[in-house]
């Protein structure tokens, strides 16, 4: 491995882990201003908005005690055990809507909301834990609003007032709302569509994600990290916006047991098919790189590709996987110029010792080499005869041939697949180095 390539190696890990850090800083960073927020306000509003707990209880397995938002406004306030919206539904039509309200510094757990519309509402500085959120609308919400504290003008004194999703799962449609600021962790989307909305610095961590569906929205710094079921499709009609701090987590951490059937993620997401899930992610990884693509950030995108066949890879059995080890190697599918240099070196060096075999004419010099029944050859002899088979090797697969041509049927045999492997071979770094510099 050359120097150049460990370079890029290295480059790009470096890169994955300052985005990973990146992202682990925003998400401490989300904690600690809706801390701050909720300290500040509930001090600043402690006689005009005391908090106030509603406690139901589990009525059967799916089932809570009913609690109907017919208020304006929420604030401190703590929901725990309760059912919010309608208990069934047919369609969106039969959606209980709630529109205009306020849920700000509130916290719900162990909490069903189904079957709702939440239109044009609040929720910046509310904590949601183990929530399940099935067939619910947020439509043109706001989840984290600006504070500026009294006494406080500087452009630096100002902070976000973020909400915090934590083991919940959700099924529904986000449309037309910000997003900014907002840490999910441990949610499991499944069957949720994400509609012209802004995730600007929005953190998932250790998130499932199955058939989620992205559509004109603004992922500009936005971070997935530690998730491994990754199944996002891209819906366009304008366009996704993405930039250089936008990161989607592509390392594989899917653990394996001693079971085929425990494999789990960190999010403790259990898998049934090991293959299908590398494969979903590998997916998702190549949409990413077509968004970055349609962004004209091309390096990007290529990396992101490249790392979408290294994951595809893990997947594939028998004569796939032997061709995509032949295009991993040649040129790192496309990626790695580097790499088909190094085919190029390897190549020549090794038919250089098949030529010391194959024979050939050296400048009126026979060289034939032969494994049984010839005589002992000394040291400097044999490396004398390599470097002239050498010289041979690499004008076979570049220019052609000059006072040097093989000797006999296997001698032309050899040296025409390696004259056609590398004028290919070479056809192919022009290629990815064209593709760079185009970049």
């Amino acid at each position: 491995m050359t120097r150049e390539v460990i370079h890029t190696i290295m480059l790009f890990e470096r890169k994955y882990n300052q985005c990973f850090n990146d992202a682990v800083d925003i998400k401490r960073t989300i904690c600690e201003n809706q801390e701050q927020a909720i300290k500040y306000y509930s001090q600043l509003f402690k006689d005009d908005y005391p908090p106030k707990t509603v406690k139901g209880e589990k009525l059967n397995l799916y089932t809570n005690s009913t609690y109907n938002l017919e208020l304006e406004q929420y604030l401190f306030y703590d929901f725990d055990t309760v059912d919010i919206g309608k208990p069934v539904a047919l369609s969106e039509s039969d959606y209980l809507i709630v529109e205009g309200c306020r849920i700000n510094y509130s916290t719900f757990q162990n909490c069903n909301i189904k079957n709702i519309v939440f239109r044009r509402c609040s929720f910046s500085g509310s904590t949601f834990t183990n929530v399940h959120f099935d067939h619910v609308v947020f439509d043109s919400c706001l989840f984290s609003v600006p504070v500026i504290e009294n006494g406080r003008t500087g452009v630096d004194d100002i902070y976000y007032a973020p909400t915090i999703f934590r083991n919940c799962t959700v099924v529904g449609r986000i449309s037309d709302c910000s997003i900014e600021h907002t840490l999910f962790e441990k949610v499991c989307f499944t069957l949720t569509k994400f509609e012209r909305s802004s995730l600007q610095e929005c953190v998932f961590d250790m998130c499932p994600l199955s058939s989620v569906e992205v559509k004109d929205c603004n992922l500009s710094d936005f971070k997935v990290m530690n998730t491994d079921i990754l199944e996002i499709t891209f819906s366009d009609e304008l366009k996704s916006i993405v930039n250089e701090n936008t990161f989607i987590d592509y390392k594989v951490k899917i653990k394996k047991g001693g079971n085929i059937k425990q494999i789990t993620t960190d999010s403790g997401w259990k898998i049934d098919n090991y293959d299908d899930a590398i494969l979903k992610k590998s997916k998702t990884v190549k949409s990413i790189s077509m968004v970055f693509d349609s962004n004209n950030m091309r390096s990007i995108s290529g990396e992101y590709f490249y790392q979408s066949k290294l994951i595809e890879y893990k997947a594939l059995h028998k004569s796939s996987k032997l061709f995509s080890t032949v295009g991993l190697v040649s040129c790192g599918y496309g990626e790695r110029p580097s790499f088909t240099l190094i085919s190029i070196a390897v190549t020549t060096l090794l038919f250089a010792v098949i030529y010391m075999f194959a024979g050939i004419n050296a400048n009126g010099i026979t060289i034939d080499y032969t494994l049984t029944g010839g005589y002992p050859i000394g040291i400097v002899k044999a490396i004398s005869d390599y470097g002239e088979c050498l010289y041979f090797s690499i004008i076979t697969g570049t220019i052609g041939y000059g006072n040097y041509d093989p000797i006999g049927l296997f001698s032309k045999i050899v040296s025409s697949l390696h004259m056609i492997l590398g004028i290919g071979l070479f056809a192919l770094w022009t290629g990815c180095i064209f593709k760079k510099f185009e970049r």
